[in-house]
């Protein structure tokens, strides 16, 4: 397994949370294991669904990188004006909240996150061991 790197901009639609996910899933196919993918798939569809909902406008970049070693996704997107809170209270809500669960998901399928914000956007970048 090689290393590389695919990115995909897309406009702030509810309906490319879906192409996001086809891209995700494209790029790793073969590349990487499936249930690592499939975890990358669900961090993807939960992040650009955040990214959507709550970003500011502007495009949204989904970028899938694999080293033969780790997998990454990243979702950047306009700055969420410090909403987003630090990761190590990133839980799944309540199952009576009707929202509110995505980033508990996210930090439950990843190995690493890491938020970076710089220069009006935020890109938050998850990675996962590829030794399943």
């Amino acid at each position: 397994m090689g290393s590389s790197e695919s990115s995909l901009t897309l406009d702030v639609d509810m309906r490319n949370v879906a192409v996001a996910r086809r891209f995700v899933e494209t790029t790793f196919d073969g590349v990487i294991p499936s249930s690592v993918a499939s975890d990358l798939v669900l961090a993807t569809s939960e992040l650009v669904t955040n990214a959507i909902e709550h970003g500011d406008t502007g495009a949204v970049v989904v970028t899938a990188t694999s080293d033969g070693a780790r997998a990454w996704i990243s979702v950047r997107s306009a700055d969420d004006a410090g909403r987003i809170r630090p990761i190590d209270r990133w839980q799944p809500a309540a199952p009576d909240r009707p929202s509110g669960r995505g980033l508990g998901i996210v930090h439950a399928v990843a190995d690493d996150v890491s938020v970076v914000r710089s220069a009006g956007s935020v890109e938050i970048v998850v990675s996962r061991r590829l030794d399943v």
